[in-house]
């Protein structure tokens, strides 16, 4: 380089062109979510899509907006021109989706592109193509009212860019995740999504969340979902409405792709509201399974920033975290008042007993107020529990048979376990009992661990444990942070059942420790306590229960197993003292205790009605 040229020169049109390109289009779907995004922008109550090979050959938008005269096309496609804002001042109150003007530029720098749309009182339509930014057609075309825009090899001239494609099937559920969300946020528009010679979604346009809801998620769990709302409209509250359409745990899903939070009418990402909607759910589901949700938030447009990320999915609200805590508080509301016992469906295809590859028919054995039946060569009936305690069967303690005391606000409207008939235990482990609904079957452990994981957070049926004196206290050396959490902790640990002292700067005694039915607890169950407690001042409930539910296995270790008989009074008394329990519907893991086989189910099955 010369010392008389430049150092820094101005780059030419086309490099600024693909450079913004590189920031607003980094896939497929991200031409979707512009193209749609404008269509709606445009009053549009139609958007169709069709596309090819996972939008990297063919994608098409078409909408019945008000479309654009053939001086607006031309000027959208200049970088920065939009009509979604007059000035800086509009950026703080934006009620539309698009709003940068980088769109339509952007897309045709790196595709070859048609535009071809009509006002609605238009003679014809206008037809502009675009090949790598560079105009290549400019005339009156033939076309209904609105905007169809075809975007066609995608990054055919940034071969760099199209090489780290994914493959077509990866995209194209990228592109039907977008739509899904983009349908949710806005179900008053129909929407149609085409790829090839299939229709792989179609919404009606209704404008009632739920019919949208079922387009994305199935009927099934579309009408399983508990609906609520908080409404806020007074000066200075942290939003004016949030409404929640929650799954049922048993829709939960392997993945989060059927979360959904619509802001202002716009789908987004919000880590903190993710979180907020899982908490309540912690302790229903398994691990690695989450739950299904649309949440639609209205917020002061002034309140939110959606201008922090390129693909405006990404915001920031002003009072995220009093938003959230709202979020938390109705979905644990709505859990909290419904039945959540899953109802299954037989299959015409299951197949029969004795088939290959299925296990003998189990035995069905009728409970009376003795010993039940138990079959030939069966050991006998484990002794009195752990701690000398008396064991009203296989760690069923009497003194635990406390009143049954409904959790306060927790179980309004649910039907009750102790109101079942139980009709007898099926392979001596799962009860078989008669309901309002039809037939009901409990397993027998997960429901006796989940009392007494309940139990064992100091809020069991009957209340805290009982305390058991140890005749030599228990002394235990801590790690440093141990320590430190047993000191931020100990006045908590008795209502767990924990009466420790310091005995040290590194050790803690323990003189006291609950008595989970067979046995009482011990150093693990108190050292798993305190990790699970944490270094927060004021551990979260809900996170305390999760936590402790992934690190101790003594609720396990201690209810009753399968395969261990039980007397009928002794059935009764387990549904009583599920009854009792906060979350009756799963063990501490996430595993259902209960399973509900409607009457119609079993009528539909045997051919009484069609």
């Amino acid at each position: 380089m010369s010392s008389s040229e430049p150092r820094i020169r101005v780059l030419p049109p086309e490099a600024v062109d693909r450079i913004a390109a590189g920031e607003v289009v980094e896939r497929p779907s991200s031409v979707v979510k512009e193209l749609v995004e404008n269509s709606l922008d445009a009053g549009a109550r139609s958007v169709i899509i069709r596309l090819e090979d996972g939008g990297r050959r063919r994608i098409q938008v078409g909408d019945d907006g008000h479309g654009m005269s053939p001086a607006e096309i031309r000027l959208a496609l200049e970088r920065h021109a939009t009509s979604k804002i007059r000035s800086i001042d509009d950026l703080a109150r934006l009620r539309s989706l698009g709003f940068r003007g980088e769109a339509l530029p952007s897309i045709a720098a790196v595709s070859r592109m048609e535009i071809v749309s009509r006002e609605p009182s238009a003679d014809f339509a206008w037809r502009v193509r675009v090949e790598g930014g560079r105009v290549v057609a400019d005339q009156a075309a033939a076309g209904p009212p609105g905007t169809t825009v075809t975007v066609d090899d995608l990054f055919f001239n940034t071969p760099a860019r199209r090489k780290h494609l994914r493959r077509p099937a990866t995209e194209l559920d990228r592109i039907v995740d977008l739509v899904h969300g983009l349908a949710l946020a806005s179900p008053g528009t129909r929407f149609r999504l085409e790829h090839g010679s299939r229709l792989l979604f179609s919404t009606s346009g209704s404008g009632d969340v739920l019919d949208a809801a079922a387009a994305v998620l199935g009927a099934d769990t579309a009408a399983g979902l508990l609906v609520g709302a908080d409404q806020r409209g007074e000066p200075g509250a942290p939003f004016r409405r949030l409404e929640v359409w929650a799954g049922l745990p048993s829709a939960a899903r392997a993945g989060r792709q059927f979360q959904f939070f619509i802001v202002n009418g716009r789908a987004v990402r919000s880590d903190r509201l993710r979180a907020a909607l899982e908490r309540p759910y912690r302790r229903l589901l398994p691990l690695h399974r989450y739950p299904v949700a649309v949440v639609r938030l209205e917020v002061d447009p002034a309140a939110v920033d959606v201008n922090v990320h390129p693909s405006k999915q990404e915001i920031r609200l002003d009072r995220e975290r009093e938003v959230a805590d709202a979020l938390q508080a109705l979905v644990h509301r709505l859990l909290a008042r419904a039945d959540l016992a899953p109802r299954v469906t037989l299959s015409p295809r299951a197949p029969a007993l004795g088939a290959a590859g299925v296990r003998e028919a189990a035995q069905v054995t009728p409970l009376v107020d003795g010993l039940p039946g138990r079959p030939q060569g069966q050991g006998p009936r484990q002794g009195p529990a752990a701690g000398g305690a008396e064991a009203a069967g296989p760690g069923l303690v009497r003194e635990q048979a406390a009143p049954y005391h409904e959790a306060p606000g927790e179980a309004h409207g649910r039907p009750r376990f102790a109101d079942l008939r139980i009709l007898g235990q099926v392979d001596l482990t799962y009860l078989v009992a008669e309901g309002p609904e039809g037939l009901c079957i409990i397993d027998q452990h997960a429901a006796h661990e989940r009392v007494v994981f309940e139990q064992l957070l100091g809020r069991g049926p009957g209340g805290p444990p009982p305390r058991q004196a140890l005749a030599v206290p228990l002394t235990l050396e801590l790690d440093a942070a141990a320590m430190e959490r047993w000191r931020r902790h100990r006045h908590r640990l008795p209502q767990f059942g924990f009466v420790t002292e310091e005995f040290g700067p590194r050790a803690v005694m323990v003189r006291e420790v609950p008595l989970l039915y067979r046995r009482p607890a011990g150093a693990p169950e108190l050292l798993d306590l305190l990790d699970a407690l944490g270094d927060a001042a004021e551990p979260d409930p809900e996170a305390l229960e999760a936590d402790l539910a992934q690190r101790t296995t003594a609720a396990c270790r201690t209810a009753v197993k399968a395969r261990d008989p039980l007397t009928a009074d002794e059935a009764r008394h387990l549904l009583r003292l599920l009854d009792g329990c906060r979350n009756p519907y799963t063990c501490p893991h996430g595993r259902p205790t209960l399973l509900v086989m409607r009457l119609g189910e079993l009528e539909r099955h045997f051919k009484r009605i069609m």
